[in-house]
């Protein structure tokens, strides 16, 4: 597949391009840049009933390993989905209590048994059996409201962006930001942002999930050339946002299609997550 380069620039603001199809015109995007520190990162919304964030999830963690580089995830909660608001919640108690890797392999398999979910209740059972199959802890007899909070915050970021479709995944770096459309496009999205900045490749390795608090630094990077994935799934059609009729919220998470919501909710900044490993400058 022949890789896409839309270039959409507006005066006074930081470049704006994508790979795999048009730009999404968002409304602010202040948010769109690495975390301190760090001269590049992927930033991407998700929602863990979106068949489109499944698919997309093991080429963005391939994509953190092989560059090096942060992944800041936020969540996003699509109109209609029935369950995702509590398992993504689930997954913020996870990840304060027993650590980002154990949050993020529930969301990796919260995403692979996705089609198998269908209620609140099948989730609960999915998780209770995650639960007790890695490690045997359980789930507070009563969530604390913060991690629904964070949850709400980082839709609220969402709706300030300008979202309108699940996954959104954007490669950013301070001087500019690259939306990725087609998920399949993802290294050549990080490619083109490291030969803007002038940064020299990568080396392969594994990247430890830390909170968004706390970065964790890494051995010195070695140079080397990167490349693409021997193999990857198939492309990765992202599922717009869109209200749906109420008689419609049970809807097959293999079916879900949405009209754009409108912008202007602004909300806190925090609780979304945030995988780093330190990268040392080679210049």
């Amino acid at each position: 597949m022949i890789g896409l380069l839309v270039v959409f620039g507006v005066a006074g603001a930081t470049a704006q391009t994508a790979v795999g199809g048009q730009v999404t015109h968002f409304a602010d995007t202040s948010m769109l840049k690495p975390p301190a520190g760090q001269k590049i990162a992927i930033v991407e919304w998700e929602d863990l009933e979106c068949p489109a964030c499944a698919r997309a999830f093991p080429i963005v963690h391939e994509a953190i390993k092989h560059y090096n580089i942060p992944l800041v995830r936020y969540d996003f909660m699509i109109p209609g989905h029935v369950w995702s608001k509590q398992a993504e919640t689930m997954a913020r108690f996870m990840q304060d209590s027993f650590g980002m890797e154990y949050a993020t392999e529930y969301r990796r398999e919260v995403f692979a048994t996705q089609y198998k979910i269908a209620s609140q209740d099948d989730l609960n059972k999915f998780t209770q059996q995650f639960l007790q199959g890695h490690g045997n802890k359980q789930l507070p007899f009563v969530m604390d409201p913060k991690y629904l909070n964070e949850v709400q915050a980082d839709h609220n970021m969402g709706m300030k962006l300008g979202l309108q479709e699940t996954p959104t995944i954007v490669v950013v770096t301070a001087k500019e930001w690259i939306q990725v459309k087609d998920p399949m496009q993802l290294y050549q999205a990080i490619d083109k942002a490291e030969s803007d900045i002038g940064m020299k490749k990568a080396a392969n390795g594994p990247v430890p999930a830390v909170g968004r608090q706390a970065e964790e630094a890494a051995p010195a990077e070695t140079q080397t050339t990167s490349t693409a994935p021997a193999a990857a799934p198939a492309v990765v059609a992202q599922t717009p946002v869109m209200p749906q009729p109420a008689e419609q919220a049970k809807e097959s998470s293999h079916t879900v299609m949405y009209a754009a919501l409108g912008v202007g909710a602004v909300g806190l900044v925090g609780g979304s997550a945030m995988l780093v490993k330190k990268r040392k400058s080679l210049v």
